[in-house]
């Protein structure tokens, strides 16, 4: 069911638009500015529960109309306040545990969180929680009066039919912040009738004044505020980017999860097992094959979670295994439809034996997959479905490497990725993921948390021939892909026009001496008459790695930190590159104790001495604020690396663009020092992720698509103005965050404004008289803010834009609930 309900006045003309392909329906409406946006009718409707208690209200006490009901420290007081915070600001809903004449009622500014009965040591207290028990949430209407009722917990415990109402007592954290009239708030079975009456007030919000004055210009905005970050040592992240499909490529014994995804094939003609003594100090796969017949003698590999491999019909495949063998053999590399054992693709080289030797495959499929739900076969790894972004599937190819002569022969590092019609030019890199991350308007990305647990992660274990590298079999998380490292990373970065950022070790056991981090500018910029630019000439890699951005450690106190970075500068200076590089400090939020601090400072790189900001979903730019102000002979600067908001969802798009406002207003002298922000993750795999459910993007492998905050930064991507100008927002409501840019001349603006109320709001204009009355106005939002896009309706969410004349509005835009706006204008 799909349901709109908005005002219209004079004789204006309301239009319902639906577009059966994306199930969506668009209204629009010509008064102030309302942008389509679309709710699906999985989202709960804001409707009316009963006449007159809808929406989103405040909860008056009918025996002080003052004190209203409010949340502190997650508990309920009631309490007066002048002006009024959305803590006392309810969002009216049906009831959680479906209750006729029943309702709940949502926190505005914590959405998801309810009033509930929580424990403490006060009987009958009420608080909020998230996801609450739906009994202990929902209470019975009784009208008293038109806008007077009362409110009887429905919960199945002793409570249940109790009232909520205010008490005589003050507890809990916030209790020493009020006095008298305020109040707990509690379920109790015997009330005071006047304690338990509440007035229902609808939440009027005057209308907010915005003025920009174009001319103004106050700073330039770092294009680097736009970026994103990428944690390899998830198996989720390096997937999105890595196009290797085989999982356990060298049958690596360190998790007993990779060895479960080669499936051995035993029977009469011949065995296959994996043993120790692989040519890189792990496993290997042995295959002993007695006699030629049909049967499959080796193993079947079936990619990430053995949900088999997605292979496109008439598309090229290659890759390259190692072989070791005191015989000579035939030896079979085909790509298996697990239905029916039919051959896609297959391709048989005879190996003439001898120690372990790079053999190279290439062949077309000659018919495809496809991927449906493999949720009922238990041979499949779904990984974790905690919500319908994430599903698990089942697409059926599988990589067969066997013998088809009688004899033996050992298998190590097996590869294999599409050819170049899937992939970034030569590069092991998805083309499907980097479109997505340019289309959203990705500027800089940082790879990070994976190279710092132990000296296993020392840079210099990553580079060269990946089956060479000692990082073969590292595991972090469940497994780090040894293909897949910073310098892979840069070299994407370098062809997509992305800045590379990357964490390395640095301050963990025998490892990292200020020599290692010195060469680690040495190989990435060294020429070939330098040691280490030399051995980046024999890895394979003439050219430099342009990276300026290191950080050394990741979320620890790095004792190292000041001599690494004296020794990394130094070399650079070597090189002519003296000041150009960044060095991070991973001390999360915190700078250096103050004998590192002074040590730092006089190397005289000022803000090339960075400090790391991790956040949850924002406010970086705060943190980072309140620690140059306190260290004012401190000259560092600051990055937000990670926001770990650890949701995907239209309440993570609102976060996003909020903080991104803030980001692109700051416009203080310490702002410069600002250099990058990078929002967690890039992309996630749907239905296999480790810890962080938070991908900004979304991927599968027979599809890709974009999560609200993703959409968020392609609307910003695509009005990006490169200056920011003063603007003022007058409101009386805390929901609104609103940013301005303009072009060089200022003929151009854009402004981009949040609204995180579950109610609509309305902002009137003001930007002068230089511009065309006629704008652009596009807007993302949903009613639900749990609401996110599945692979079902990868566009579920998303931005509309519509074409508005402001000179017949009175400059009034009206902003839809749980939305971000963006609003061009241009000069005659």
């Amino acid at each position: 069911v799909f349901f709109f309900f908005f005002l219209v006045t004079f004789d204006l003309i309301m239009s319902l638009i639906h577009n059966s392909n994306s199930h969506w329906r668009h209204l629009v409406v010509a008064v102030g500015i309302v942008v389509a946006v679309s709710f699906a009718s999985a989202s709960p409707i804001r409707v009316d529960v009963l006449d007159g208690l809808s929406g989103v209200v405040t909860l008056n006490s009918s025996l002080s109309p003052s004190v209203m009901i409010r949340h502190c420290d997650f508990e309920l007081y009631a309490t007066t306040s002048s002006p009024l915070p959305d803590d006392f600001v309810w969002n009216v809903v049906p009831a959680l545990n479906g209750a006729q004449g029943a309702v709940s009622f949502e926190s505005i500014n914590y959405p998801g969180q309810f009033i509930t009965l929580i424990t403490s040591e006060e009987t009958g207290r009420l608080g909020l929680m998230e996801s609450p028990n739906a009994d202990d949430s929902s209470f019975q209407v009784n009208s008293k009066s038109s806008n007077t009722y009362t409110f009887m917990s429905l919960s199945k415990g002793s409570l249940g039919g109790g009232y909520i109402a205010l008490d005589s007592s003050l507890q809990g954290s916030c209790a020493s912040k009020f006095q008298s009239p305020s109040s707990d708030v509690v379920v109790t079975s015997s009330p005071a009738q006047s304690a338990a009456e509440f007035v229902v007030t609808p939440d009027v919000v005057p209308p907010a004044k915005l003025t920009v004055d174009p001319k103004d210009i106050t700073h330039a905005v770092d294009p680097l505020f736009m970026g994103c970050h990428s944690d390899s040592g998830y198996v989720h992240q390096a997937r999105g980017f890595f196009t290797q499909l085989v999982f356990g490529e060298s049958f690596e014994s360190l998790t007993s999860i990779e060895n479960s995804f080669w499936r051995l094939s035993n029977n009469a003609q011949g065995s296959a097992y994996i043993t120790a003594g692989g040519m890189h100090g792990q496993n290997k796969l042995h295959i002993q094959r007695n006699n030629v017949g049909a049967d499959y003698v080796g193993a079947f590999n079936s990619g990430l979670g053995n949900e088999g491999l997605f292979i496109e019909k008439g598309q090229s495949y290659e890759g390259y295994l190692f072989l070791s063998s005191d015989y000579i053999v035939q030896v079979e590399i085909a790509l298996i439809d697990s239905r029916d054992n039919s051959t896609l693709a297959t391709q048989t080289f005879n190996f003439k034996g001898g120690n372990w030797t790079q053999v190279n495959f290439n062949f077309t499929a000659s018919a495809g997959t496809n991927c449906v739900d493999g949720l009922n076969d238990p041979s499949v790894s779904c990984g974790k479905l905690p919500n319908p972004s994430h599903i698990c599937v089942q697409c059926f190819g599988q990589l067969f490497v066997g013998l088809k002569s009688a004899g033996a022969v050992d298998v190590d590092y097996v590869f294999l990725q599409p050819g170049e019609w899937a992939r970034l030019g030569q590069l092991p890199v998805w083309k499907s993921t980097v479109n997505m991350l340019q289309d959203i308007g990705i500027t800089s990305l940082r790879q990070g948390g994976t190279f710092t647990i132990t000296d296993y992660y020392l840079w210099k274990n990553w580079r060269g021939n990946p089956w060479e590298r000692p990082s073969v079999g590292a595991t972090w998380g469940d497994e780090l892909i040894s293909g897949w490292g910073p310098f892979e990373m840069i070299d994407m970065c370098s062809a997509a026009g992305i800045e590379p950022i990357i964490t390395v070790s640095a301050d963990s056991g025998s490892c990292c001496t200020p020599e290692d981090m010195a060469d680690l500018v040495e190989y990435c910029y060294g020429s070939e008459n330098t040691t280490w630019g030399a051995q980046r000439h024999e890895d394979g890699h003439p050219d430099p790695f342009n990276v300026r951005f290191f950080e050394l450690g990741n979320e620890q106190y790095n004792h190292n930190y000041a001599s690494q970075v004296a020794a990394m500068e130094e070399r650079a200076q070597s090189l002519g590159m003296g000041k150009t590089l960044f060095y991070m400090n991973p001390n999360n939020g915190k700078w250096l104790n103050s004998d590192d601090a002074s040590a730092v400072e006089a190397l005289n790189i000022g803000d090339h001495a960075v400090m790391d900001l991790h956040v949850g979903a924002g406010g970086a730019v705060e943190v980072a604020e309140n620690m140059f102000k306190s260290n004012p002979t401190y000259t560092m600067g600051a990055v937000n690396a990670e926001t770990n908001a650890g949701t995907h969802h239209m309440q993570r798009a609102l976060q996003e663009a909020s903080d991104l406002n803030d980001w692109f207003s700051c416009s203080e002298d310490w702002c410069n020092r600002l250099h990058f922000r990078t929002a967690s993750f890039c992309t996630s795999r749907s239905g296999h992720f480790d810890n962080f459910d938070q991908g900004i993007t979304f991927f599968l492998p027979n599809m890709t698509w974009i999560q609200p905050p993703g959409y968020v930064h392609q609307m910003i991507h695509k009005t990006w103005l490169p200056f920011g100008v003063n603007v003022t927002l007058n409101t009386t409501s805390t929901g609104l965050s609103v940013s301005a840019q303009v072009n060089e001349d200022s003929s151009k603006l854009v402004v981009r404004v949040v609204n995180s109320r579950p109610e609509s709001a309305s902002i009137e204009v003001d930007v002068g008289n230089a511009f065309s009355s006629s704008v652009t106005v596009t807007t993302i939002g949903n009613i639900d803010p749990t609401a996110a896009n599945t692979p079902a309706n990868p566009t579920l969410i998303a931005p509309n834009t519509t074409t508005v004349d402001l000179s017949t509005l009175q400059s009034v835009l009206k902003l839809q609930p749980n939305s971000f706006t963006t609003v061009q204008f241009n000069t005659e």
